[in-house]
């Protein structure tokens, strides 16, 4: 088995991604990074930033599946939720264009395939991700919103592809 799967973390000002290779049951990084729409635009401009940012990544990895973080809300900020909304709508938008497989995992779940435990603390992810990939701390500097995006497309690996 050879396929692409990309990862996506989504959010308005600041959206991650990871492309990993699945070969013969082992996954290797190919490209990990993170958008960040210019703060100070219409929030209009910052969507249509969104939206081009992810359909190129798109057309250059080409994967097969695309994981994106189901929506959750937080009773104390509702207004969070509804921001993320415009964010993947943006970027489910971006993936049908491409003809790519979506996939919608919530984090509760993506960090027990992770970690063990579904209630991990993002830290903890990190950390099992740079074990796991061999990362060294030049990953720490990434917004933790790249490492959700790495967890999103491993988790589902593990997941759907190791049974």
């Amino acid at each position: 088995m050879n396929e692409v799967v990309l990862g996506i973390d989504p959010g308005i000002n600041t959206t991650g991604y990871a492309v990993i290779r699945i070969l013969n049951r082992s996954c290797s990084i190919v490209d990990k990074g993170y958008i960040r729409p210019p703060k100070g635009r219409p929030f209009a401009r910052r969507l249509s930033f969104l939206y081009e940012s992810i359909l190129s990544i798109l057309e250059e990895f080409r994967p097969a599946v695309v994981v994106v973080e189901e929506i959750y809300s937080h009773i104390s900020y509702p207004y969070t939720s509804v921001l993320m909304g415009h964010a993947r709508g943006v970027i489910f938008l971006a993936i049908d264009k491409t003809g790519a497989q979506l996939q919608t995992i919530p984090p509760s779940r993506v960090k027990k395939a992770i970690a063990g435990r579904g209630n991990a603390s993002k830290e903890q992810i990190r950390g099992v991700l740079k074990q796991l990939y061999g990362l060294g701390e030049e990953f720490d500097a990434y917004p933790l919103d790249v490492s959700d995006a790495l967890a999103l497309a491993t988790g589902y690996v593990f997941l759907t592809k190791r049974k």
